[in-house]
């Protein structure tokens, strides 16, 4: 499944979480120069604290810390022509350039392309225990790591923010403090508390009583910090912060993830289709997980999404359409010629076709994509018309007094003209799809090449296996002892 060569590059710059905004567009900017100095770059879209995603369900992500860019290519045509790079080496390029970027937490390049969305890689880990989470998304990132065309590895578990949290000691509670009242006395020292509003230009304005500026930024003011006890007896004591609570550094969530209602944390990546395939990746990162990793975490299950979920079901319901078109084409065949063996002699030519599609795909150098597949569903029913219609001439030369062999020769030759033509003239209307060069079109050329290289092998193939086949099962009727008349049985 080769990528084709694309006409947009998409960018997606993280940095620490915390970072101001200005600081994220100054690495952006970066970038964005960058890509202007490109020949085969013809625009560029430049996006601060924000990431929209365009290959997935269109969503954004606001949030200061991340950036993004579109980078729009001149046609992949007028590039070839020119002789100027495809998308997979500007991308190669783009990579090494984003290395030297310094204080930036991911950068990530991708091409927009058709076929089934997201991103080459999408391993989502879950369980209940969020610290086995994150140690098993880095051993799943070293193991990827390893492996050969696997770049831009990445988690969506982002180190937050700090902040400090404060539990009660059991000293607090003779006081008469718990965590409602430490709770509202920080904030209304921290946040504030109103006070009173006044009334400006119809307008209300809150005036909030707080600590000043210098005292709010300081670890040391939060801790030298006095609570108010509860009223024992008219009586209103103060205590020391340290004294009825215990301060816990750490760092806040950026974003919780979730997965059937447990703790999720996902990594990405993405694989280089010149030198290896993704399905390829995924059932080698499946078997490591299973024999290395999942023995040391027991309750820690993994999914794959991204691409491989999309391809998954897009050739699954293939495989179910496959064979009921076939029972269809069995069907209709077996109530037309009466007879429960000879539609196999007609269907025959459906093998042919497809290695035929398959050896057109060879020789003209496309990959075989999710729309070569519904070619091939597609070739099924119309490579069954040539053979139909000889074998029905031949069963009407059986039937007015020849034998078979003469009927099967004579059948072959009379039907020659008709079933070439109908070939030809399919086959001359789908060949300009093939020669194509826009990046539009070239979705459309696998399914064109199917069809086109499949119905002339098959063709071929029609007017020597089919007759022979043909031959066969009249003579398997005889020593079996039915009628001579195909249509009885």
């Amino acid at each position: 499944m080769q990528k084709m060569d694309s006409e947009t590059i998409m960018g997606g710059v993280e940095m620490p979480v915390g970072t101001v905004v200005s600081q994220t567009r100054q690495q952006v900017k970066r970038l964005n120069d960058f890509a202007l100095t490109l020949p085969e770059v013809k625009n560029v879209q430049m996006f601060v604290a924000m990431q929209v995603d365009l290959q997935g369900g269109g969503g954004a992500e606001m949030q200061s810390h991340l950036g993004q860019l579109v980078l729009e290519l001149r046609a992949a045509d007028k590039r070839n022509a020119d002789g100027q790079r495809s998308s997979d080496e500007l991308l190669s390029e783009l990579r090494e350039f984003s290395r030297t970027l310094h204080g930036v937490n991911s950068v990530s390049w991708d091409s927009m392309n058709g076929g089934p969305g997201g991103r080459d890689i999408h391993i989502k880990v879950s369980g209940p225990d969020f610290e086995e989470l994150t140690e098993v998304a880095k051993e799943l990132q070293q193991t990827l790591d390893s492996y050969t065309g696997v770049f831009d590895l990445d988690d969506d578990h982002d180190e937050g923010k700090r902040e400090m949290t404060l539990r009660l000691k059991e000293t607090a509670r003779p006081t008469g403090i718990d965590e409602a009242r430490l709770g509202t006395h920080i904030r209304s020292a921290l946040y504030g508390r109103e006070s009173h509003r006044i009334s400006r230009n119809r307008e209300d304005i809150r005036v909030m009583v707080r600590y000043p500026e210098a005292y709010r930024a300081s670890l040391y003011h939060l801790e030298s910090m006095w609570i108010p006890t509860a009223v024992v007896a008219g009586v209103r004591s103060w205590v020391p912060l340290n004294e009825v609570a215990r301060f816990e550094p750490g760092e806040g969530f950026t974003a919780v993830h979730r997965s059937q209602r447990q703790r999720a944390v996902s990594v990405f990546g993405a694989v280089d289709s010149e030198v290896a395939d993704s399905s390829v990746v995924v059932n080698r990162v499946r078997e490591d997980f299973d024999n290395k990793i999942a023995p040391n975490y027991p309750d820690v299950r993994i999914e794959f999404l991204g691409n491989f979920e999309e391809r998954s079901k897009a050739f699954g319901s293939l495989w179910i359409a496959f064979p009921v078109v076939l029972v269809l084409i069995y069907m209709m065949l077996a109530g037309l010629f009466r007879s429960y063996t000879q539609p196999v002699v007609v269907m025959a030519a459906i093998p042919f076709g497809l290695l035929g599609a398959i050896v057109g795909h060879w020789i003209t150098g496309n990959p075989i994509t999710i729309l070569s597949e519904i070619g091939f569903v597609a070739l099924a029913g119309i490579l069954v018309n040539d053979s139909l219609i000889l074998v029905d001439f031949i069963n009407r030369r059986i039937r007015l007094g020849e034998n078979s062999f003469e009927a099967s020769v004579s059948g072959a030759r009379s039907r020659l003209r008709a079933i070439l033509l109908t070939t030809l003239t399919t086959a001359s209307g789908l060949t300009p799809l093939m020669f194509e060069t826009s990046f539009q079109a070239k979705f459309l050329v696998p399914m064109a090449v199917t069809l086109t290289y499949g119905l002339i092998f098959g063709t071929a193939l029609t007017l020597v296996i089919v007759p022979s086949l043909n031959l066969v099962f009249l003579d398997t009727k005889k020593l079996a002892g039915f009628e001579d008349d195909p249509d009885d049985q």
